[in-house]
């Protein structure tokens, strides 16, 4: 598409704490070349591995998680940037047997 416009896409979900999820992607083509834009952002993501048992063994909780990310072409060539960012990390042990 060449009429100079930002397309956005955006899907918002809230979870149990109001906590809110977003997903954006957005794209512009103007005089100074092509860009793709994505931005991921989770106020909080808790993320838990299980085994066959089926029983927990491990569970993460991130907190403030934010992912951006620019791909384009511009006026002095291509140009790639990428951002993560988190507020704070918990890794658990959830086996009742370990020390």
């Amino acid at each position: 598409m060449n009429d100079g416009l930002i397309y956005w896409v955006a899907a918002g979900r809230k979870g149990p704490n109001g906590e809110a999820a977003v997903l954006g992607l957005a794209s512009a083509d103007d005089k100074s070349g092509n860009a793709l834009y994505v931005s991921v952002s989770f106020s909080t993501l808790d993320i838990s591995c299980v085994d066959h048992l089926p029983e927990e063994l491990i569970a993460v909780t991130i907190q403030g998680l934010s992912f951006g990310m620019a791909l384009g072409i511009g006026p002095e060539g291509t140009f790639q940037r990428m951002q993560l960012s988190v507020q704070s990390l918990q890794i658990d042990d959830q086996l009742s047997a370990s020390r």
